[in-house]
């Protein structure tokens, strides 16, 4: 929760990178709400899953997880206007999860990056969909052992 409630106090600089955070829980929509009201203050957006199914879109689900019950996988994502995952991180604990700083640094340089990949063309292109077929793979490879899966 401490996290949420970091974002939320950096919600203006969010904003002005045109970006909006959206916090996704598998909890019940009146936790969700609880979490909406008293730990970002009303700042940030909280989406109840409690069917799991953006977790699941996003391969985010660990199944079993927590006292056998299925929980998200603690990921930052950074989904572009055009709907393109640009960036993101998987933690393996809560201590792992960016800071808002950090997570703001990267939508910069991610930003960025789209900016040039539009002016330079598809050489960029096609480097950036390499580097992140390369990150799939690390990222994977850091959910297989984060989770022992």
């Amino acid at each position: 929760m401490k996290q949420l409630r970091e974002f939320a106090q950096h919600k203006r600089e969010f904003d002005d990178l045109n970006t909006r955070v959206v916090g996704i829980s598998v909890d019940d929509v009146r936790h969700a709400h609880q979490v909406w009201d008293k730990t970002t203050d009303r700042q940030l957006t909280i989406l109840s899953d409690p069917d799991r199914r953006v977790i699941k879109t996003y391969g985010l689900l660990h199944a079993k997880g927590h006292e056998g019950g299925d929980i998200a996988i603690r990921t930052t994502l950074f989904i572009d206007g055009q709907g393109i995952m640009r960036w993101w991180l998987v933690s393996s604990t809560a201590m792992d999860i960016p800071k808002a700083q950090e997570t703001l640094k990267r939508i910069r340089e991610t930003s960025s990056t789209a900016r040039n990949e539009k002016a330079w063309g598809d050489n960029t292109l096609n480097y950036q969909r390499a580097a992140g077929r390369a990150q799939d793979q690390k990222a994977e490879a850091q959910l297989e052992s984060a989770f022992d899966l």
